[in-house]
């Protein structure tokens, strides 16, 4: 939305949402000479492993709490 438009209309609340985290595709040159639905399910898989592994978390939330704090 425009910024002009947002002063204008002075919203009275933000709502802020959240989905399931996506699947991590972790391309490979092996993967992908698999290709079709086996080889984006073998990279699905090992994506989610290693964000699973590492503890990765999905910034959504943390940017969207940003956001609306420096929107209000």
């Amino acid at each position: 939305m425009d910024t002009d438009k947002v002063e204008q209309t002075s919203p009275a609340s933000i709502t802020m949402s959240s989905r399931e985290k996506p699947n991590f595709l972790a391309m490979t040159a092996g993967k992908a000479m698999v290709g079709g639905l086996v080889g984006a399910a073998a990279m699905m898989i090992a994506g989610n492993n290693i964000v699973e592994e590492n503890e990765i978390e999905d910034p959504a939330g943390h940017i969207s709490s940003g956001l609306a704090a420096s929107a209000c």
